[in-house]
Parts: C-alpha cells; structure tokens; sequence
C-alpha cells in the first residue's frame, strides 16, 4: 500500500509539474503577442508627439513656400498638432534636405521643395544625399508652371523677339533664376541649349529674389512662378513671354511653350512640388504623414485656398504615385547634369 500510494503521489506532482511548465508556456507566447501588437499601436497612435515642421531649402516668399505655408493648416488638422514652415536657404536647396537627414527625428521634419531642388541637386553637387534612396515620398503639391518673364531692363518683350535678339547678341542678355539646381535654372538652361541661345545666367537663392531683380531692373529677364510674378505682372512692370515648363493643364498665362517652338514634347521639363520624409522614418509613421497629407490637399478648403492665389491644385500625387515618378525621374536628371553640363 505504501509503495503504491507513493507511485501515485509521484504521479500526481509529475502531472502538476507539466501543466504548470504549460501554462507558464503559453502564459510567454501570450504575453509576446500582447507586448508586439501594444507596441505597434502604440507606434501608431503615439505620433505626431510634437509640432511637425516643414522644412522649406528656399527663401520665403517662392512658389514652394507659398505652397506649403498655404496647406499647412489643413494639414495640421488632419494630424491634430501644429505644422511650421522652416526656411533654410543654400546650396540649391540641399542644405535643407540634409539638416533633415540628420535630425532623425522620427518623422517630425519634412521637406516640402521641387523635383529639380530635391533629385537634380545632388547630382550636381557632389551628392551629399541621394534622392533615390536617403528619403521617402510623402505626396506632392501638385504641378505648376515656370514662365520666363521680360522686365523693365528688357530690350525686347515678345518671344520671336527675345529669340532672335538672343542669336544676333549672344551672351548679351541677363536671365535670372532661382539657382542652377532648381527647377527654375533647370528649365532655363535647357530651354536655352535646345534653341542653342547663349545667356548670362544668374543664380538667385530664392524666387523671390528673382522677381525683385527683375522688377528691379536688375536683370533683363528672369524665369519664375505664377505666385512670383503675378503682382508684377498685374502693375505691368514684366510681361510673361513663355512657359518654359508646360505639362500643365489650363496655364494661368496663355503664352506659347518650350514643345511650341520645337515641336517635341520630350524638350519639356516638367515641374512638381515635393514633400520627402528622411527613409530611417518607421514605415507607420510615413503612412500616417501620407494619409494626412492626401486628405489635406484633397479637402475642399485647401483647394479653395490655392484657387484664390490664382493658382489651383492640379496634378496632385499621392505618397506612392510621386514615389514612382521620382525613381522615374532620377536617371532622366543625372543624365541632363551631364549633358547640360550643370555638374561641379
């Protein structure tokens, strides 16, 4: 009987043993479960902590900071803190997109700029970051048009005018733009080598510059924005001659472009605004800036805004959509460094 009774004591405590290493087993597994799906909705819900800034790598008072400033309230809405435009001027705009780059700041700081700015300045400039790779697409702030405007110092203020005085005076003329690596320089500079017209042109830092040089007699003519040289324009001190840009679909000025007097589409360089998030920024949390951001720009409010400026929203990208255009792009714009020779 003793023996017996012992047999069954050894069982018993044997039998409790594994149920408890069981239960302790599963007890882990849930706990881990718990734990990750806690931290991912935690990640979720937890940003934006602080107010998200937008960093613009141009001067104040452009056609991209006056995009930007102008969605960022709608924008702010939607990610329920506050959203401030930064301008940090330099280098082309690469001086902004790199202090983003290092603040690793989880997807607080972003950079609203242009395609040219942000995937044909590096290639230009020793490629202190790389477009393809170094950021995420968030969306775009649509497309637009940069138009080549004649001021007070201009000896002459048509396009067959303009082109032919260019041939007969070469070098002669005074162009300004919002520096090389913009879109502003871009467009010029190949509207220039595909009629094989030479030009003084001058780099600005920002397009509000330009159009005060311009206005200013400065310089003769200048590439700018609608934004730019709209109160200008409206005094009658410069007068639009082209859309160095084109692509785009009812133009606020209805003047001739780049494929109009080549006939080849393909002459054309097309311009989109672009807001890029640092790629060490956790995938969530670029989904919550791409989700904000295309709610805010689609609102009705937001599209009434730019409609008052006289420059309505069109073309507008999604994060995906303007993703696949800039890894499009880039080739395209490393191989106009080289043919344009824009490198240094």
């Amino acid at each position: 009987m003793k023996k017996n009774w012992c047999h069954i004591i050894s069982a018993a405590v044997l039998t409790a043993a594994i149920a408890l290493a069981m239960c302790a087993c599963g007890k882990t597994e849930t706990s881990s479960a718990v734990d990750s799906s806690s931290q991912t909705e935690a990640a979720a819900v937890s940003f934006p902590t602080d107010t998200v800034k937008i960093v613009v790598p141009h001067g104040a008072g452009g056609g991209v900071d006056t995009a930007a400033r102008t969605i960022a309230p709608f924008f702010a809405k939607e990610l329920g803190v506050n959203v401030v435009i930064e301008n940090i001027k330099g280098g082309n705009g690469i001086n902004g997109h790199v202090d983003v780059l290092n603040r690793h700041d989880g997807g607080h700081s972003l950079v609203a700029s242009t395609c040219a700015s942000y995937i044909l300045a590096p290639y230009m400039y020793g490629n202190p970051y790389d477009p393809m790779t170094d950021f995420v697409a968030v969306g775009s702030m649509g497309n637009s048009n940069m138009f080549l405007a004649a001021g007070p110092s201009a000896p002459v203020k048509t396009l067959d005018e303009f082109v032919a005085y260019a041939k007969e005076h070469p070098g002669e003329l005074t162009i300004a733009c919002a520096g090389l690596g913009d879109i502003s320089g871009l467009s010029l500079s190949r509207f220039l080598k595909v009629m094989e017209i030479e030009a003084n042109v001058i780099p600005y830092e920002s397009a509000a510059e330009t159009s005060a040089a311009l206005a200013g007699g400065h310089v003769m003519y200048s590439s700018g924005t609608y934004s730019g040289l709209k109160g200008f324009v409206e005094d009658g001190t410069c007068t639009v001659l082209m859309d160095l840009t084109g692509g785009v679909e009812n133009p606020p000025y209805d003047v001739p472009c780049v494929s109009d007097l080549t006939g080849n589409a393909d002459d054309e360089t097309h311009y989109y605004k672009t807001l890029v998030v640092p790629a060490d920024t956790p995938s969530e949390v670029v989904e919550i800036l791409r989700a904000a951001w295309e709610k805010a720009v689609n609102s009705e409010e937001c599209r009434k805004a730019f409609e008052a400026l006289g420059d309505p929203l069109q073309g507008v990208m999604n994060g995906a959509e303007m993703e696949a255009q800039v890894q499009k792009d880039g080739p395209v714009y490393k191989q106009l460094v080289d043919e344009l020779g824009l490198a240094e």
